[in-house]
């Protein structure tokens, strides 16, 4: 399970919704938050099926559109179907995260894929994910319909989903 850092996210960054005058206390939280996101750097990867991953991520209340929760970095591995193949996207939120979480070196982000997936009732679903620079060009000769095995980062929870940072792809398993 995740370790969950502060609290809260906003739409137009992290420190949005940081309580007004509270900030010496957010500082302090977030030195801790690094030193504890620098001791669990060995990220250990963890299978995962998609659909549970991204019903875990979803806020209880469905109107917290642009709230999330920052979290140490983790390291999953899972199934999923190309839906739509790279495509500039920015990454400022993501990049904010990895860094205020100490995840080092920094990747190199400009692209996100779609990926699909079934939930538990068996009804097709997607998800956006961001995936790194030095994976785009192998994507991009990859067909929308394949169906691959995943490696991310799994970088933040937000209500569309987990903020996933594809590293690697290769065969199903």
């Amino acid at each position: 399970m995740n370790k969950i850092l502060l609290g809260l996210i906003g739409a137009v960054g992290f420190a949005g919704v940081v309580g007004v005058g509270n900030v010496p206390a957010f500082r302090q939280a977030m030195a801790a938050s690094q030193s504890a996101a620098k001791q669990s750097a060995d990220l250990k990867l963890k299978d995962i099926k998609l659909a549970d991953l991204v019903t875990k991520a979803m806020p209880a209340d469905p109107k917290a559109s642009s709230v999330g929760i920052m979290l140490v970095p983790s390291l999953v591995r899972f199934n999923a179907t190309l839906l739509e193949g790279p495509k500039p996207q920015k990454a400022e939120k993501l990049l904010e995260s990895l860094a205020m979480m100490g995840f080092s070196p920094a990747p190199k982000v400009s692209q996100r894929i779609v990926l699909g997936y079934f939930d538990a009732k068996g009804k097709s679903q997607h998800i956006v994910a961001y995936i790194e620079d030095k994976a785009v060009p192998l994507m991009k000769t990859k067909s929308v319909g394949d169906a691959f095995e995943f490696t991310a980062v799994h970088a933040y929870n937000f209500s569309r989903g987990p903020g996933l940072l594809v590293m690697a792809f290769g065969p199903p398993k």
